[in-house]
Parts: structure tokens; sequence; C-alpha cells
């Protein structure tokens, strides 16, 4: 099935910004590619207005929560408790993008605005994907973003994803790792490479290795 906006190729972005959680929810669910690629977590929650799409969806076999809803008035109800992940692709901000006609169900200029407001006061760690804009730049102005290109319907475009948290150090899921296939590759044979050398490790020199990167890690501990 197509869908417009899907992240069927470039859900790793998406996936090395996620840091660990137990709670993940998507409240503009689409296809789910991202939700389909990342390691589960212990609840995860699918929303989508469209309910053909949910009924289609393979994500139940996992164990997701599907729910025919709203996404914004799924946020607004959810009683988060600040441990949460929340991944939202709403349907692109219309000014921004070139086909005025792309979503079944769109968002205008005043659900883009409600969103915005619910999404800065929400007790989560959120991630927003869209195309730049003047809108969500005020409204999102002291968040973080990461850029990248993408293949779009008229050529390459420039994807933004916002997030209001700090760029995480530990993730999620590691298995995306790199920004595209060689650097995967790169530090995948990286890793190998420092797997065997730690394998060769005396039981003393791997206890001094774990000393040092403790008090790298944590340096009131020297």
């Amino acid at each position: 099935m197509h869908y417009p906006g899907g992240k069927a190729k470039t859900f790793h972005h998406v996936v090395n910004l996620i840091p660990p959680h137990s709670v993940y929810i998507e409240p503009f669910l689409g296809l789910g590619s991202v939700m389909k690629a990342k390691k589960r977590a212990e609840a995860e929650f699918g929303v989508d207005l469209d309910k053909h799409v949910l009924e289609m969806s393979d994500l139940k076999d996992r164990g997701v929560q599907l729910i025919h809803e709203d996404g914004i008035s799924f946020l607004e109800s959810f009683p988060f408790k600040g441990h949460e992940v929340v991944y939202c692709d709403p349907p692109y901000y219309p000014k921004a993008r070139k086909r005025e006609r792309v979503y079944k169900y769109d968002l205008g200029e005043h659900d883009h605005i409600r969103f915005l407001n619910l999404v800065t006061q929400l007790n989560a760690r959120i991630i927003i994907s869209g195309y730049d804009n003047d809108i969500y730049r005020r409204h999102l102005n002291d968040w973080h973003v990461y850029t990248y290109s993408c293949k779009a319907h008229d050529g390459l475009r420039e994807e933004c994803l916002w997030y209001n948290f700090p760029s995480p150090c530990q993730l999620h899921d590691y298995r995306y790792l790199g920004s595209n296939f060689r650097e995967r590759q790169t530090i995948r044979r990286r890793l190998e490479r420092m797997k065997r050398r730690l394998g060769e490790l005396s039981d003393q020199e791997r206890s001094l290795l774990v000393e040092w990167l403790t008090i790298r890690e944590n340096p009131s501990a020297d």
C-alpha cells in the first residue's frame, strides 16, 4: 500500500533519535513504518483517523494498540507520565508542500496551530516530522532540529525532525546507527574490530577499561 509521506525509506533517521522508553505513541500512524522498524516497547499505541489503514495494518500482530481516533484529540486526553516517546508524522503544513490535495484526512492551518500549541505543553519526549515553515519554526523555536534530504514526488526535499529533548547518548534501538548504508557498514565493521580486540584483553585489562569508562562518564567519581 502506498501512503503519502510514508517513511519506509527514511525511518532510520527517526529511529536514531529515539531514546530508551517503555511507552511509544504514533498519533498519525499511517503505514507505521517507524513503529514497524524500531525495537518494541512495553506499550505501543498507533492512532489514525483512517479506519481502513488500521484494518490493513499488521501491527496488531505485535501487540500494538490500534486506535481509530483523531491524533490530536488522542494526545489531548492521554495521561502522560513523562516517560513516553511520541513520534508525530502529521499531514505536512499545507503552505510548505507543493500539492494542495495529498491526504485523505488533512490538517488545515488552524489544526496545525492547535497541534503545535498542544505538543509544546505535553509532558513527554516528542519528535515531529515536517518540511521547514514559519509556523513550525516559530512555535518550536527552542526545540532541536535534525534535517536530511529525501526523495519526494517532485525531486529531493529537505525533511526536518524537531525534538524537545537533548540529542540522546543512549538509543532505544542501535541497529540503524548511521545516516546512510555506507556509514552503517563502517560503524558495523569498526564495532566488530573493537569486539575482537576486547576479546583479547585479560580480565584485569577489561576491569581497567570499565573503570576508565565509568570515570569518563562520571568525572565526579574520580
